[in-house]
């Protein structure tokens, strides 16, 4: 490397890219023999919310469930192919978290434990899962990895070019900002990350106290900044009726109204039944933090000063995103824990002003659609060559899509009038 010449991979790039490149073409080997499967009935309203993303009606640049992100990106893709081209993404993005993963155990010069590492990252259960999905969350994840990778590469290889690790230490913001523009629990995770790291690296101080968070802020800042220009409070999402879900649950067939999601809150859930709140809570926050159970125990068993920091740094990060994100309702929250791991007032039909929009508009300008009735169903005519997709997405009696996609070979049938 030339002196004064930042490197993003340094001399291990061509093993970086290989890892990647092996595990994309896997996963698309993967889509391929399932006829591109599309998993997630997540995906549909997803794609519903990227055909109405309008800049000449702003009202539809927000969803209070996703970021604007993979909306985009979905958007940005020619609608004929867009479930090939989603594939791909996710596939990459894979590759991004596998090589991510590899390069930095690899970059304690220990192949066998970054070989099982790599394995590890490619065939754990969640990962592989969301890797096939065409859901947004395994380019949060890989970002996440990515980040995790920039920041402590440098330290792991005992590389000292100031130069080098300010690079990455921006590079790092940005993938970490780019992760929580991908799905919204990132946001924590990547708090989490810059919190744990600048904890753990203060003594002495580091550019990276300032570049990181900086670089994370500028990026994040895109999605507070959508929220503004399509009339909603800038940090404002729907996240309210995932921590509802928790503590009440929900019945997909009659959902709860507007009044109860409105009105719910933590602290009147605590107080209406705090040994109740303490069980649901406590059970989820201990499958949490299990994971922290890892770096601890290896803080024990590993050896060098760097490797101990970083032992420290993954527990410290996995209680501080376990701690907030224990009280919501999703079940893929523990995935930016695994990739750390690996590595050894919501708007429920109404507005900003609390005036009740009409249903269509609603639908039309914000895409907040609840499931009332989905699910997968078998086309005779396809027999083993495919399978068949229905969801019915229902907004009370004044409006309701239907949504069926069919797989017949390399052919891709959407009902294409619901989605447009």
């Amino acid at each position: 490397m030339k002196p004064g010449r930042p490197s993003f991979l340094g001399k291990d790039r061509w093993l970086f890219f290989l890892v990647l490149i092996l595990v994309t073409a896997f996963v698309i080997v993967v889509k391929f023999r399932t006829r591109f499967f599309v998993g997630q009935n997540d995906f549909w309203s997803l794609l519903f919310y990227a055909r109405h993303l309008s800049w000449s009606e702003k009202a539809s640049l927000y969803n209070g469930f996703y970021p604007i992100g993979y909306a985009l990106l979905l958007r940005l893709f020619p609608y004929s192919y867009v479930i090939y081209l989603a594939s791909l993404t996710n596939a990459l993005f894979a590759g991004l978290l596998a090589a991510s993963v590899f390069g930095l155990v690899w970059s304690t010069r220990r192949l066998w434990p970054a070989i099982f590492a790599l394995l590890l990252a490619v065939s754990y259960p969640l990962i592989f899962q969301y890797s096939i999905y065409l859901v947004p969350d395994i380019g949060s994840a890989a970002l996440t990895a990515l980040a995790v990778f920039l920041l402590f590469k440098d330290d792991l290889s005992g590389v000292s070019d100031s130069r080098s690790r300010n690079w990455h230490y921006g590079l790092a913001g940005v993938a970490l900002g780019a992760a929580s523009l991908w799905r919204s629990h990132a946001v924590v995770s990547s708090l989490a990350i810059i919190v744990a790291y600048c904890l753990t690296h203060r003594i002495p101080f580091r550019r990276a106290d300032v570049i990181l968070p900086l670089a994370f802020f500028a990026v994040a800042a895109v999605q507070p900044m959508v929220n503004i220009i399509s009339g909603h409070g800038a940090f404002e999402t729907a996240q309210k009726f995932n921590l509802y879900k928790t503590f009440y649950g929900i019945d997909w067939i009659r959902l709860p109204g507007v009044e109860a999601l409105e009105d719910f809150s933590i602290v009147g859930a605590f107080l209406e039944s705090p040994q109740r709140f303490a069980a649901i809570y406590l059970r989820r926050l201990i499958k949490l933090m299990v994971y922290v159970l890892a770096p601890l125990i290896g803080f024990f068993l590993v050896s060098g000063v760097a490797v101990k920091r970083f032992s420290v740094f993954a527990a410290l990060a996995m209680i501080l995103y376990a701690v907030p994100v224990a009280a919501g309702g999703s079940p893929r929250s523990p995935l930016p824990l695994r990739n750390v791991l690996r590595n050894v007032g919501p708007d429920f039909g109404f507005s900003v002003s609390g005036e009740p929009l009409h249903q269509k508009q609603m639908a039309s300008y914000r895409c907040a659609c609840w499931p009332s009735n989905c699910g997968y169903f078998t086309d005779s005519r396809l027999g083993q060559r495919g399978f068949a997709f229905g969801a019915k997405i229902g907004l009370g009696s004044d409006f309701s899509f239907s949504l069926a996609a069919r797989f017949d070979e390399a052919r891709f049938d959407i009902c294409r009038s619901n989605v447009y």
